[in-house]
């Protein structure tokens, strides 16, 4: 398969041409993995921090910026992970913290 530009002159039927877009093809890659490095690195210092990035989850408030445990809901995350371990199924954990009406 060929790709001959008619605003640009690219021509890969031509040695030149397959290597300017092997080129730019190779610096596609390199600025996507680059991106993807520095958003990996932010994402671990901010979680090295206790920043809390996105919604926050069951258990904890936000405060500051930071993320503050709720005792109360830290109390219904051990209960759900000794029901598990004793072998329930989530709908079986959820179904019995509705009737107890806990969150959830």
């Amino acid at each position: 398969v060929f790709f001959v530009s008619c605003q640009e002159a690219w021509d890969t039927s031509t040695a030149a041409g397959k290597a300017f877009m092997g080129t730019l093809a190779v610096w596609a890659q390199y600025e996507s993995e680059l991106i993807s490095e520095r958003t990996l690195g932010a994402m671990a210092t901010a979680r090295a921090n206790g920043s809390c990035l996105g919604p926050v989850p069951f258990g904890y408030s936000k405060k500051k910026g930071k993320l503050t445990p709720i005792p109360s809901e830290q109390q219904t995350i051990k209960e759900a992970a000794r029901l598990r371990k004793k072998g329930y199924s989530y709908n079986k954990i959820a179904a019995r913290f509705n009737n107890e009406m806990r969150l959830s």
